[in-house]
């Protein structure tokens, strides 16, 4: 089972209309121009380029407008990560060492493209006769720490104050079957997306490599930024052979595990699709030289 995935499916969650909240990112908010092209589904949810927001406000709130303010930025970031992959085992972030193979590319680009587009979730058969259909819309739930019926959700969140890559707990929590990604107080407290830095920068944000060629243990710090967060919580949705059983989920505590995984458990895996994400946002270089267990092709 993956780190961040709860198989608890609380469909209560997706009920509920939350509160008004004062948290904000850390980060930009929403242009003007984003509101011009909001639908209203409902009291609760608003709809912005395929993206759904429910229970954080009306569509001014603070909340809401935090949001908006991700993923306005969302598409172009996943962008720069699909140029890199176009790359294959040339990259300079490390698809190599999470990918393996250039036979993978193809299944690598098209996910990043369904995640950028917004594209539809297809759900379980449990959820399609609760909402009358077979998919739905990307949807980030807020969830309110004040509201007493959400604390079994609230146990599974980020604690407040805590960004770290290995807490147990996200700050997004996946309803598996479901197109629902509840949406933690702690995770308007992240930066949304981190800047590129220089390899040994006073604020590193790259794994350094270990004498032995590998990252040391407990390493997860391409996991600490927003945008990591929701391209694993994503992929969780999306990759439908996890939730309905057909695969085995991989245990995975950071990046050299990642790495370590063989080219077909790799496509199954969130984090590694996170861990990339994020290598390729903050500039990280040192993936290439990562020793790991490669399998495949292994040619340019």
């Amino acid at each position: 089972m993956s780190l961040f995935f709860t198989r608890q499916c609380l469909f209560i969650a997706i009920l509920l209309t939350v509160a008004h909240s004062h948290a904000v990112f850390q980060s930009r908010d929403a242009p003007p121009t984003v509101y011009m092209d909001i639908r209203l589904i409902d009291e609760a949810t608003i709809s912005w380029e395929g993206w759904e927001i429910s229970g954080c406000g009306n569509p001014t709130s603070a909340k809401v407008n935090s949001l908006l303010g991700f993923l306005f930025q969302f598409k172009p970031h996943v962008e720069a990560v699909i140029a890199d992959a176009r790359l294959g085992l040339r990259s300079p972030h490390g698809y190599a060492a999470f990918f393996k193979t250039i036979t993978s590319m193809r299944k690598v680009k098209n996910k990043y493209e369904a995640l950028k587009d917004a594209s539809p979730v297809i759900v379980s058969s449990e959820r399609a006769r609760i909402i009358g259909k077979h998919t739905a819309q990307p949807r980030f739930q807020c969830i309110d720490e004040n509201d007493l019926n959400q604390a079994n959700i609230l146990e599974q969140c980020l604690p407040l104050g805590t960004t770290s890559g290995f807490e147990p707990r996200p700050p997004l929590v996946v309803f598996p079957g479901t197109e629902i990604i509840a949406v933690c107080p702690s995770f308007f407290q992240l930066n949304q997306y981190r800047q590129p830095q220089r390899e040994g920068g006073s604020a590193l944000l790259c794994p350094p490599l270990g004498g032995d060629g590998k990252f040391p243990s407990g390493n997860g710090v391409l996991l600490t930024s927003a945008f990591g967060y929701a391209i694993h919580a994503l992929v969780l949705l999306k990759n439908r052979e996890l939730w309905d059983g057909r695969e085995d989920w991989n245990t995975i505590f950071d990046i050299q595990n990642a790495v370590e995984l063989s080219a077909r458990d790799s496509l199954l895996n969130a984090e590694s699709y996170a861990f990339y994400a994020g290598a390729v946002q903050a500039g990280c270089t040192t993936f290439p030289k990562v020793k790991g267990r490669f399998d495949g092709e292994l040619k340019a």
